[in-house]
């Protein structure tokens, strides 16, 4: 154990989350220095990279290809052969194969309140037109001031996303009134990346239906270069992270025919492509990171529920292809480029457009302080799985006392482990805990940096079990505990209901 803090709120105090983040905002700033590890150890960190490619091919009709074979195929990388090592065909969202999901994102922090009154309705109504059962898994979620809100979670009940989104209130984009473009930016791509943490490690693949504007361009030529660097890093991280977590990125524009607001036709899709071009040398823009992810930008319609249909139905049939890139893994952040052809004559292949390697992949969020990942992900009711955490029992410190020790454990396969000259690995991890009352407000927080030993000598092991001391005050109904591995970005979520504290021993 290394380092803990925590924050404790009396049961007769009403708190809501900014509450929470006051404190946790506290706690993260004397917590950024726990992760490196020393500096007069011989390190060697051991990656091994498959790339998993989701291609959807159209035929002139904009139908889907079936029938193809692996042999009808050619990945390029940098212009380079690739050599395909698994292929598979998903054929609707209903296939069983499949574990495709859906998150329907309703924009209300880059949308004028007319807008985003529009576009509920007309969600509303596309929801409605679903069977009582869905084909698939579905989450709907907001994106406002305050970032991220899940309205419910993954499910295949229609009446539990109408009722969800039924009562979500209207409200007034203050950080859209007050031209505040990098805090809509910051909070846009941190809706994103929380998304892609939540289904990393998940079977399948996700289309996420961003129905919106999204966030602003940014021009980084006329950025001032410490804000235009970590803007970029930001993007190269959420870019590489959705990628690894296997999701298409659909916008959904609701403003009207002939809008000034409307997204205008973008023109800049062979730069994107363009082996000599890297996607957020100069700008960022929304748009660009749709076409990174293989979606695509619906606009200058006054359909919007038939939009959001023909999204969910575009992604319904792909091909699924692995491979293992023949670079060298650098340090330094380099983009490659993608591209899939297929031989088959009027057919369109659409699939992610590149990624970044090195830097950029090996810490997933450049650009964001580990200590906030976990104080962001603690107060979301998103699940995080790809660390596959397991909570355990609590016990008591002492007789009468409220706190305790509860018990973790996580795979070692998960975890990154830095290798040294004897032999022995490290991992590096934050750990979040919170208490909740039973009408979800926060009692208690406690945070925690730990480092997992394990000598050349000892025998393979495969889980970790971890010892996480926190405060349980007596109107607690429910724990979080998040879970970080610092140097994958991986993330590991586990709750505990009606947590019972065994006594002291």
């Amino acid at each position: 154990m290394r380092n803990s803090h925590r924050c404790i709120f009396g049961p007769g105090v009403q708190l809501h989350r900014a509450a929470l983040l006051l404190c946790i905002a506290g706690l993260a700033a004397s917590a950024s220095a726990q992760n490196a590890p020393p500096s007069d150890a011989t390190v060697l960190h051991i990656s091994s990279r498959l790339v998993v490619l989701d291609v959807v091919v159209t035929g002139r009709d904009g139908k889907a290809v079936p029938g193809l074979t692996k042999d009808d195929f050619t990945v390029l990388e940098d212009g380079q052969p690739q050599t395909i090592r698994s292929f598979a065909y998903t054929s609707s969202p209903s296939d069983p194969a499949s574990h495709s999901r859906s998150v329907l994102v309703l924009d209300t922090l880059n949308v004028p309140l007319e807008e985003s009154a529009y576009a509920k309705t007309e969600l509303e109504h596309y929801i409605s037109t679903l069977p009582e059962i869905l084909l698939q898994p579905a989450m709907l979620v907001t994106v406002n001031d305050r970032g991220l809100s899940v309205l419910i979670s993954s499910t295949r009940d229609r009446s539990a996303l109408e009722h969800a989104l039924h009562a979500l209130h209207a409200e007034i984009p203050s950080n859209l009134m007050r031209h505040d473009n990098e805090a809509r930016f910051r909070l846009t791509l941190g809706a994103l990346l929380q998304i892609a943490q939540a289904t990393d490690g998940a079977a399948g693949r996700t289309e996420l239906i961003w129905v919106g504007h999204g966030c602003p361009g940014v021009n980084l030529t006329a950025a001032d270069p410490a804000i235009a660097h970590s803007m970029q890093a930001l993007v190269q991280g959420v870019s590489d992270a959705l990628l690894s977590s296997r999701i298409v990125l659909y916008k959904i524009d609701p403003a009207p025919v002939g809008s000034a607001q409307m997204t205008p036709s973008l023109d800049n899709f062979d730069a994107a492509i363009d082996d000599s071009v890297e996607p957020f040398a100069d700008t960022i823009n929304f748009d660009t990171i749709v076409q990174q992810t293989g979606g695509s930008s619906f606009f200058n319609r006054n359909d919007l529920d038939t939009e959001v249909s023909q999204a969910v139905n575009l992604g319904g049939s792909f091909y699924t292809l692995t491979y293992r890139p023949t670079y060298t893994e650098t340090d330094v952040a380099t983009y490659h480029h993608l591209r899939v052809v297929v031989a088959r004559p009027e057919t369109h292949a659409s699939t992610r457009l590149g990624y970044y390697s090195g830097a950029a992949s090996t810490a997933q969020t450049p650009a964001v302080d580990p200590n906030k990942i976990v104080d962001t992900a603690i107060v979301s009711s998103l699940q995080y799985r790809a660390l596959a955490v397991q909570a355990g029992g609590c016990t008591r410190s002492g007789p009468g006392v409220d706190d305790a020790t509860c018990k973790l454990t996580v795979p070692t396969s998960t975890l990154q482990w830095t290798y040294a000259a004897d032999g022995s690995r490290t991992a590096h991890l934050l750990i979040g805990a919170a208490a909740y009352s039973a009408a979800g407000k926060p009692l208690s927080y406690t945070h925690h940096g730990i480092t997992l030993h394990l000598r050349e000598d000892q025998p393979s092991q495969s889980s970790a079990t971890m010892d996480v001391p926190m405060h349980i005050a007596s109107p607690a109904k429910k724990l979080r505990f998040i879970v970080l591995d610092t140097d994958s970005g991986k993330l590991g979520s586990a709750e505990l209901m009606n947590p019972a504290l065994a006594p002291s021993r």
